[in-house]
């Protein structure tokens, strides 16, 4: 779902093209900046007001503006393309616009434009500013990694720029449990343009005398020694079978065989 930015009373609008032509010499034209995030929704309220002397329809319409913009009038809580004003009367109308998700960020120039049904024109012009997000992800395993005392594991680590801007100067660190020792792919730095993904490992070294069990570790993504974000992940460090023990399975597995035969054919 969208965000939605409620701004109230945004723009005020008397509407002269409802005064008859002669005195329509100073018509109105007021700008008013307003600031969304891309996937964001922005309410912009208008007030229109009919001080000419006789009843006016005006198409209500915006101009400027991609169709990837979403938008539409209400009035009354009802979507209108239109709107009908007696002498006298005012209205007020909100105008609702979706940024697109994948809008660039920058300056957005628009107007709201109403034209009367003998082809008036008065419009306001509007400045939308799509601002920069900055988003980073971690992408670790959602499973346990397994491994054993004295050997080593390879946890993959994906970072995405999710976000509307190039980064820059980004760096990975893993905390893990105290001796153990880690050895990176590629810890940075590294610049991400958005939409991309860099793909990383860290390679652990699990020591010899690590007891059994769910070893949790800390994934850390800084950017200008800020940290950013981080993201857990966990190992399960399994207790190795010893070459006693497999050879301790195979005597018995041979025993248990020979005794099969032995039932089978030992007497005739």
């Amino acid at each position: 779902m969208p965000r939605t930015q409620q701004l109230a009373i945004m723009t005020f609008l008397l509407l002269f093209s409802f005064i008859p032509a002669a005195a329509r010499e100073n018509n109105i034209n007021i700008s008013h900046e307003t600031t969304a995030m891309p996937g964001e929704e922005v309410k912009l309220h208008l007030h229109f007001f009919n001080n000419g002397a006789r009843r006016e329809v005006s198409r209500l319409e915006t101009e400027g503006l991609t169709p990837d913009f979403r938008q539409s009038f209400i009035f009354n809580r009802t979507p209108v393309e239109t709107i009908s004003l007696q002498p006298g009367d005012d209205a007020a109308v909100e105008l609702t616009l979706a940024v697109p998700a994948a809008a660039k960020a920058g300056k957005y120039p628009f107007a709201v434009k109403l034209t009367t049904t003998d082809g008036k024109e008065s419009d306001i012009r509007e400045l939308l500013t799509v601002q920069q997000t900055s988003r980073l992800d971690i992408g670790v395993p959602t499973g346990k990694i397994t491994g054993l005392p004295g050997r080593s594991a390879t946890i993959p680590i994906t970072v995405t720029n999710h976000g509307t801007k190039p980064e820059a100067d980004i760096r990975l660190s893993l905390q893990t449990p105290r001796h153990w020792e880690t050895e990176y792919s590629s810890n940075g730095p590294f610049s991400l343009n958005p939409g991309e993904t860099v793909r990383e490992s860290v390679t652990l070294f699990i020591p010899k005398s690590e007891s059994p069990g769910i070893k949790n570790l800390t994934v850390t993504l800084s950017q200008r020694d800020s940290v950013k974000t981080r993201q857990a992940a966990a190992v399960d460090v399994r207790q190795p079978v010893g070459i006693l023990m497999i050879l301790l399975g195979l005597i018995t597995a041979g025993l248990a065989a020979l005794l099969i035969v032995n039932r089978k054919y030992g007497r005739r």
